[in-house]
């Protein structure tokens, strides 16, 4: 099984959160979301690694 850093932990690392939250509204990646919002999966992500 791979130990190292999953491609998107990696990514995360270098991009800053204020733009992640630009994209989230850009894109309406909230859209219809009732509980598990872009910056709750943002931080799971981010425990995973």
């Amino acid at each position: 099984m791979y130990t190292g850093k999953l491609v998107f932990s990696q990514v995360m690392e270098h991009l800053p959160l204020h733009v992640f939250h630009q994209c989230v509204d850009r894109y309406n990646g909230n859209y219809k979301v009732k509980e598990f919002s872009c910056s709750n999966s943002i931080s799971a992500w981010h425990s995973l690694s």
